[in-house]
């Protein structure tokens, strides 16, 4: 990706259709002059675009690494979760579903 085309406005869509738009790319960084909380991404991390127009940036299973507020703006990153991380996850909520249904406390075990 050029440097310039770091410059322009990115919109970053979240697989609920939510539109965060106007941002700057710094590095992995999305900056924004709106204020942005972690309930914003909740749940809605499972697609996510990022697109200046001419350049597309795309998550599978994306994770909200953190969002910082050092100056007037906010700024964020997401990264995409791993197979292996796809794989725990998964495990762990069906075993939690399986305690959950047999009603054992998997700390007894």
């Amino acid at each position: 990706m050029e440097e310039n085309a770091r410059k322009q406005p990115w919109t970053v869509t979240l697989d609920d259709g939510t539109a965060i738009g106007g941002l700057t790319l710094s590095g992995n960084n999305f900056i924004s002059d709106t204020e942005l909380t972690p309930e914003m991404f909740d749940g809605k991390l499972s697609k996510v675009t990022a697109t200046d127009g001419e350049n597309t940036l795309e998550w599978n299973h994306a994770e909200l690494v953190q969002i910082t507020h050092p100056d007037d703006r906010w700024w964020f990153v997401l990264r995409e979760l791993s197979p292996e991380e796809l794989f725990r996850a998964t495990t762990k909520a069906k075993l939690d579903y399986l305690a959950l249904v047999t009603d054992t406390d998997l700390e007894d075990m």
